[in-house]
């Protein structure tokens, strides 16, 4: 979707026109509802423009997160802010903000060494390791 604005109008328009057949929004990613499992939620900011550059800023965008996760009856068991987009644990590390996810204050990562432990989320991790998921879709990456 990022490449949108590098589409000719007829592209533009054949990716308008298959969101349409879809039933999806013109504007947003579709929604699941009433569908089982865990699922990955990643937003960016316009352009991937930093917006959240302080502590405060991100935690205000983690608080409306969690307001509306809680009005929609979503639980939400992992996310990171970042400057210009929110998600996953790894993705500070990914992105070169800082060496270890542990060391990126704006993450549920903190919560799990809190219940779970380090060597837990060690183990979480070599049996799930971050790869190349999401290579070349954001602006860093073009």
């Amino acid at each position: 979707m990022y490449n949108y604005r590098k589409l000719t109008p007829e592209q533009k328009t054949e990716v308008l026109n298959d969101r349409i057949f879809k039933g999806y929004p013109l504007h947003e990613p579709p929604h699941l509802h009433k569908v089982e499992g865990w699922f990955l939620i990643t937003s960016a900011t316009y352009e991937h423009q930093p917006h959240f550059h302080s502590e405060e800023h991100k935690l205000w965008l983690i608080e409306e997160l969690f307001r509306e996760l809680n009005i929609a009856g979503i639980t939400c068991n992992g996310w990171v802010v970042l400057p210009n987009h929110y998600h996953i644990h790894y993705n500070p590390t990914k992105h070169g903000y800082v060496e270890k996810p542990l060391d990126w204050t704006c993450s549920s990562v903190h919560w799990y060494l809190e219940h779970f432990g380090i060597e837990w989320l060690r183990d979480s991790w070599r049996q799930y390791p971050v790869r190349d998921y999401g290579k070349n879709w954001d602006w860093e990456n073009d």
